[in-house]
C-alpha cells in the first residue's frame, strides 16, 4: 500500500464517519503503521461504495479534499447529501429514527443525540469495525467518551470546537484607554481574568457611535445557552444532582443569569437575532471590545494584517474566566 496521503487531523475533521461503513467479517489485514493507513486498508476491503448523509454545508464544504483523497484510495466516497442545518438536524434524525428510515448511512450531528437515537434503534455501534482497523479517538480529558453511551460507541468526532477569549489587544494597549479605565476602576487595564473583569473591560471601552460595542457573543436562541453554560459551570454549577434534580436555581444558576444579562447590555442591540454569519465578521472586523468564541475563529487573527483601524485581536486559549466569589480562574493555555 502508498503513504496515506490524508493527514490524522485532516482524516478526523473529514470522513472519519467513513469508518461506520466496514462490514463485520470482512478480511482481516495487517496493521499498518499509522491510523489512516490502517482505516484506509479496512475500507478498501469494503469495496468501493457511495453513502448518503445529512450533514450541513459549512461542514461539508471543508471535508471536500480529503473526502476526494479517501474516495481515490478506497473507492468509498460521499453521494447523495440532504444540506440541513445543525439546529434543524436534531428533529430531523429523530422523525428518521421513529419512522425507521433507510434513507442516510450516516448523519453529522451534535453528539449529545446519541443517547436518543441509540435508544430509538437507529444507530450502529462502531466498536467492531473501530477494532478491525484498531481506530481509536484520541481526545483530551473525556472528550471521547461522547461519542458513547451504554459502553458502545455510536460516532466519529469531526468538529471539537471549545470557546477561547478574545480582547482587542490595541484597545487594551491604548494609553487613553488605560487611563480611563484605572481612572474609573481603581486598577490595570489588562487581559480578564473574571466575568466581572470582561464586564468591566466591555463597559469602558465600548463605543457604538464608532459601530463599536462591548461583547461579540451570541445571543440567538440557539446558541445562547451555551454561554450561559460556560458562565454556569465555571461558577461550579451542574445541571442535575445525582438524583436528576435539576440545580439551576442555585447560587451558581442565579450567577450565570446575571452575568449573563449584564453582557446583554453592552451587546449590540440586534445581536439576539444574530448567529455566526453575522458575528464572524465583526469579529473579525474589529466591531467587538471581547467575546468568547470557537477556536476555529482564531485563524482569522492569523491571517488579517494589522491596520490601522484596530482590527487585530488578542486571544487566549482557556476556560473562560470565571468569578472571583464563587470559583477561581482556570486556564488551559498560554496567549496565542
Amino acid at each position: 500500500m502508498t503513504k496515506s496521503n490524508i493527514s490524522r487531523r485532516t482524516f478526523i475533521e473529514g470522513v472519519g464517519l467513513t469508518v461506520a461503513n466496514l462490514l463485520p467479517g470482512t478480511t482481516p489485514f495487517a496493521f499498518a503503521a499509522s491510523m489512516e493507513e490502517r482505516t484506509v486498508a479496512a475500507a478498501k476491503a469494503v469495496g468501493a461504495t457511495d453513502v448518503s448523509g445529512m450533514i450541513w454545508s459549512p461542514y461539508l464544504v471543508p471535508m471536500q479534499p480529503v473526502i476526494a483523497e479517501f474516495k481515490k484510495q478506497t473507492g468509498i466516497g460521499v453521494g447523495a447529501v440532504q444540506d440541513i442545518s445543525i439546529f434543524d438536524a436534531p428533529q430531523r434524525a429523530m422523525a428518521e429514527a421513529l419512522s425507521r428510515s433507510p434513507e442516510f448511512d450516516f448523519i453529522h450531528i451534535d453528539s449529545n443525540m446519541i443517547p436518543s437515537l441509540a435508544s430509538a434503534g437507529y444507530l450502529e455501534p462502531l466498536d467492531e469495525y473501530m477494532k478491525k482497523a484498531d481506530f481509536k479517538i484520541e481526545a483530551i480529558g473525556d472528550y471521547a467518551t461522547f461519542m458513547t453511551f451504554k459502553g458502545q460507541t455510536y460516532g466519529i468526532p469531526t468538529d471539537g470546537n471549545v470557546h477561547i477569549q478574545y480582547v482587542r489587544k490595541d484597545l487594551l494597549e491604548n494609553p487613553d484607554n488605560k487611563k480611563k479605565f484605572a481612572d474609573k476602576h481603581g486598577k490595570e487595564l489588562k487581559f480578564p481574568e473574571t466575568w466581572e473583569d470582561d464586564l468591566r473591560i466591555q463597559e469602558t471601552l465600548m463605543d457604538p457611535s464608532k459601530d463599536l460595542y462591548g461583547s461579540g457573543n451570541l445571543r440567538n436562541r440557539a446558541n445562547g445557552p451555551t454561554w450561559w453554560y460556560m458562565i454556569f459551570y465555571s461558577a461550579g454549577g451542574f445541571t442535575f444532582d445525582d438524583d436528576m434534580n435539576p440545580t439551576l436555581d442555585t447560587p451558581a444558576g442565579h450567577y450565570a443569569v446575571d452575568i449573563y444579562l449584564r453582557d446583554k447590555k453592552v451587546a449590540h442591540p440586534e445581536s439576539a437575532g444574530w448567529g455566526t454569519p453575522q458575528m464572524i465578521p465583526r469579529i473579525a472586523q474589529g466591531h467587538v471590545v471581547s467575546c468568547q468564541y470557537w477556536d476555529g475563529t482564531a485563524k482569522l487573527r492569523r491571517n488579517r494584517r494589522p491596520r490601522a483601524s484596530g482590527s487585530m485581536v488578542w486571544c487566549r486559549a482557556q476556560i473562560s474566566p470565571a468569578s472571583v466569589s464563587i470559583a477561581r480562574s482556570r486556564r488551559r493555555s498560554p496567549r496565542c
